[in-house]
């Protein structure tokens, strides 16, 4: 079409930045909250000194696959060494984003944030009986610690069981 629908950008000190350190990035976008109900896409890395920066953003027409893949390949395109591909991708439970982040980066492991872990855990917290979920909604509750931290499955089953 002849319209504008996608569109990338970038600092370049950002992208000196990302080249720089590329192992993890964390990704999310915004639901249509600005004047032109478009998702704003934002990428964000961490230096060796776990500081962030903003690696670049996207205007989407829209939050799926095939605009998180167009938006991806223009972030892979400005990558100057393929051996230093992200290693972890962070994302929230959206499978547009995780699917595109696949297809796009596919040796990068790609995980959910912490922060949407924790609120799925709280939400299945509240599903247990009353005598278990005395301060449900501490941030320090035990059950919440032990089945957030758990290392694997078994673990994380136990934990609730």
């Amino acid at each position: 079409s002849e319209y504008l629908q996608d569109i990338f950008f970038a600092h370049p000190r950002s992208l000196s930045l990302f080249n720089s350190f590329p192992t993890v990035l964390v990704m999310d976008s915004t639901y249509k909250t600005n004047k032109y109900n478009m998702p704003l896409f934002e990428i964000v890395g961490f230096t060796s000194t776990e500081r962030t920066y903003n690696v670049g953003f996207a205007w989407l027409t829209n939050e799926k696959e095939d605009n998180f893949i167009w938006a991806l390949q223009q972030l892979r395109s400005l990558v100057r060494n393929e051996g230093s591909l992200p290693k972890v991708i962070l994302t929230d439970r959206d499978t547009a984003l995780m699917n595109a982040v696949g297809q796009v980066f596919p040796t990068s492991a790609a995980m959910v944030c912490r922060v949407h872990v924790q609120k799925n855990v709280g939400s299945k917290i509240k599903e247990l009986p009353v005598d278990v979920r005395v301060n449900e909604n501490h941030p320090n509750h035990p059950l919440r610690h032990r089945v957030f931290l758990a290392p694997a499955v078994l673990a994380y089953r136990d934990a609730l069981f």
